[in-house]
């Protein structure tokens, strides 16, 4: 009988933890679910966030994503350049992806703000600068003009947070 009952319960955890969603890539550092996506509007959008505001000690240059698709920018980390070490100091990419991504204007459905880490380059971990960089961006998603999207999700996985719209 306590095997039967072990089995079971082995059963009802393996049943519900297939209903959760499947773990994020440890370079995740944010998912954002938006409605209505136009991605050639948010790429422009993230153009204009003011990144080096948040870091002003730290050198960086934001650049869109060369060889779309996807769309979207590289906030590289800029270092002096020695004769061991490139000038590139890891980074961010902020990758967009909506319906329609060829052609600009396009919103026709729900699209996917993806902030991953780019730690090639790193001598030492840019944490820090990182959760500076993803609080900054929360809070300038609050603000996000309606022909751009709407923030329907917001999937943090170094928090485990994961919420609704952004109020």
């Amino acid at each position: 009988m306590l095997r039967l009952q072990l089995l079971l319960l082995a059963a009802a955890r393996a049943h519900a933890c297939s209903l959760l969603p499947p773990p994020l890539a440890a370079d995740v550092l944010l998912k954002v679910t938006l409605a209505r996506c136009d991605s050639h509007g948010l790429q422009q959008w993230l153009l204009r966030r003011p990144f080096a505001s948040a870091l002003p000690v730290q050198p960086m240059l934001v650049l869109p994503i060369k060889d779309p698709p996807p769309l979207g920018i590289d906030l590289t980390f800029r270092r002096k350049p020695t004769m061991d070490k490139s000038s590139s100091e890891g980074g961010l990419r902020f990758a967009v992806s909506a319906p329609g991504d060829g052609e600009a204007g396009v919103v026709d459905g729900d699209g996917i703000l993806l902030v991953t880490r780019v730690s090639s380059g790193q001598s030492i971990g840019k944490g820090f600068s990182e959760r500076v960089l993803i609080e900054m961006l929360l809070r300038e998603l609050q603000r996000l003009p309606g022909e751009v999207g709407a923030v329907q999700a917001v999937l943090r996985p170094d928090s485990n947070a994961l919420s609704g719209p952004l109020r």
